[in-house]
């Protein structure tokens, strides 16, 4: 055997020793704690942390901060092993300081100074408070068998509980203290908040560790780790961070419990004359004292109806109108249906526009944006206000259409869906079930009552599984005592139970039911709204995109589609019936279909049917009659 041959096995010896566990006594979990500081490597490509907060001209790229790590462990050594250690399978929980300063400079212009020229610089600084709570399944192996080195890898997941930021803009050069910017001082656009976005954190973590057997179980390791993110710090800047730690980790074998010795055997007992064994017991599913009986049977019906995203309002004030039918009172339901938009989708942009009719005090408009705007009660930094008065409209009764709000989402005017719950309540009879259970070693009578307000009641049932009967009238003036009886006797002896619960009356599993309410009297075929238009108009200004993808695949797969173009009643029949197939050519362009492929059924709406505001912006609209699914 050579010298370095020689070498070379000492070296596994040393290192198989130092891992193995001298005492068999160790069961296969150990749990452990880390302790570690080193640099945070932020790497970014953003100039403005926070909209609103300006930071002109800089864009951030790198920075770096000093952060510590306590983590604490629990792992499992499983069968299979390499290079002659086992494999650990384990969780790492731990809390991770990620702060750090990210700056740049940036040249402003040249400063002339009698005749000296300098280079007027700014100095961009972000300093962000950063920290993270984090989950770390992991495996860990020695992957060289002739050192004793561990190396463990895993993912994080890491959940924020500390971001916040603050963001200045300094001159430093030149130095000149008179030299300054326009708010006096040589420090403007001094900021600070929480970051904004800020998402859960995937990183990627290797650790290597150099462990050293202290005593039985314990094993002290220094210890080197890099954890490489996988996600962005938020949701809307380009910004990583890239933690590099050293320090030191405690692991420790959990020693195998060792099982009590048996108790002795009992000793034989005496002989004794027989005794018939009987017990009769009632049990209930709980032990609570009170007991809800299911005897209300809720049904819920919602209606839901198409509205366009527009709220009208009574002359010179903030109360809505008032609908005259379901399908009026539920599109003036758009603050709700709005609401429900805005909450669905967190990114989207809502532009609040107040108008006042060309015969009210223009100070209505704003007035009604300010009204809409409380009540939605969504976060204002997602909204924008835009107030106008528009000149006296072309017929009177369009005055009655300026007295509003309108809502454009992302920029656009879209069909919105406005919905109405009804509930409806029946009451029906109710059971409460309980167990009788009887021991019996012989043939045995068992008798079983019970009793609501003292009055007796039917018990249902078959076997040890029964039900006490109650109408509702039995709770209608609210919880009553439920007395259950039971008796089980063999000859002359006799044994019962007595259970009492308060009952009262609950609801049960409630039905819904969906309608939609609509202001055409179409009935056969699903009608989509596509579109609604202004008044005289047959470009598009609110669209369904959904109702628009839907109707749109159908044609293409071939489906009889109608389209049912409508007016209101103002103007000549003649100008109206034109101006609806206009309207229907719009919507068919907008598709992408060839209008003339398409069945349209013109609509002139009558006098009755344009009462409101309403009803005369829903008749100027196009909508689409598919074929039912069947």
């Amino acid at each position: 055997m050579t010298i370095r041959s020689a070498v070379l096995a000492m070296l596994v010896a040393a290192g198989v020793a130092c891992f193995a566990q001298p005492d068999t006594a160790l069961s296969r979990f150990n749990i452990g704690g880390d302790l570690s500081v080193g640099p945070n490597l932020h790497a970014s490509n953003f100039s403005v942390v926070k909209q609103g907060v300006p930071s002109c001209c800089a864009t951030f790229t790198s920075g770096v901060g000093l952060g510590l790590s306590i983590g604490a462990t629990v792992a499992y050594d499983l069968d299979a092993d390499l290079n002659a250690e086992p494999l650990r399978l384990g969780a790492r929980l731990s809390w991770n300081s990620l702060s750090g300063d990210l700056s740049e400079e940036e040249f402003i212009s040249h400063v002339i100074t009698g005749s000296t020229v300098q280079k007027g610089m700014a100095l961009h600084t972000v300093a962000a408070s950063y920290s993270l709570l984090g989950i770390e399944p992991f495996l860990s192996a020695r992957p060289i068998p002739s050192i004793p080195l561990r190396m463990r890898v895993g993912t994080m997941i890491g959940l924020p509980v500390g971001a916040s930021f603050s963001q200045r803009e300094e001159l430093v050069s030149p130095t000149d203290p008179n030299l300054k910017y326009s708010n006096g001082e040589r420090v403007r656009n001094a900021y600070e908040g929480d970051l904004p976005d800020v998402t859960t954190q995937f990183l990627a973590s290797v650790a290597l560790s150099w462990p050293i057997t202290t005593t039985s179980g314990l094993e002290v390791s220094p210890e080197l780790s890099v954890a490489l993110p996988l996600t962005n710090l938020t949701s809307s800047l380009q910004w990583t961070i890239t933690p590099v730690r050293a320090g030191v980790s405690v692991r420790y074998g959990i020693p195998k419990s060792v099982p009590a010795p048996p108790p002795p055997p009992p000793l034989p007992a005496p002989p004794a004359a027989r005794i018939p064994m009987i017990s009769s017991k009632i049990e209930f599913a709980s032990s609570a004292d009170t007991i809800v009986v299911p005897m209300v049977q809720k049904r819920i019906r919602k209606n839901v109806v198409d509205v366009p995203a527009v709220l009208f309002f009574e002359p010179n004030s903030t109360i809505p109108l008032a609908g005259r039918n379901d399908a009026e009172r539920l599109q003036q339901r758009t603050i709700e249906a709005i609401r429900d938009r805005m909450d669905s989708d967190p990114s989207l942009r809502l532009t609040v526009i107040g108008s006042a009719a060309a015969d009210e005090d223009p100070v209505m408009a704003r007035e009604r944006f300010a009204w809409a705007v409380r009540r939605l009660g969504i976060d204002v930094s997602r909204i924008s206000m835009k107030k106008e008065t528009p000149p006296a409209p072309e017929e009177p009764q369009l005055l009655e259409e300026q007295r509003n709000v309108t809502f454009l989402i992302n920029g656009r005017s879209e069909v919105l869906t406005a919905t109405e719950s009804i509930t409806e309540q029946t009451n029906v009879t109710g059971y409460v079930p309980f167990a009788h259970v009887v021991t019996c070693d012989t043939t045995c009578e068992q008798q079983i009552s019970a009793t609501v307000r003292g009055k007796p009641v039917q018990v249902a049932g078959t076997g040890p599984a029964l039900k006490v009967v109650i109408e509702p009238s039995m709770l209608a003036d609210g919880a009553e005592l439920l007395n259950i009886r039971s008796t089980v006797s063999v000859g002359d002896r006799q044994v019962s139970d007595v259970q009492e619960r308060f009952v009262i009356a609950g609801v049960r599993d409630s039905t819904v039911t969906i309608g939609k309410v609509a202001f055409t009297d179409i009935q056969d075929g699903d009608v989509r709204t596509l579109c609604y238009f202004d008044f005289n108009s047959s470009v598009p200004r609110t669209v369904s995109d959904r109702d628009v993808d839907a109707v749109r695949a159908a044609i293409l797969a071939g489906s009889a589609v109608s389209f049912v173009a409508s007016t209101d009643n103002l103007g000549t029949e003649e100008s109206n019936r034109n101006l609806a197939k206009k309207r229907a050519a719009a919507v068919a362009e907008l598709l992408g279909v060839d209008a003339q492929k398409i069945s349209i059924v013109t609509k002139i709406t009558s006098g009755a049917d344009n009462a409101t505001p309403m009803s005369r912006i829903s008749n100027r609209s196009v909508r689409a009659v598919l074929p039912r699914q069947r």
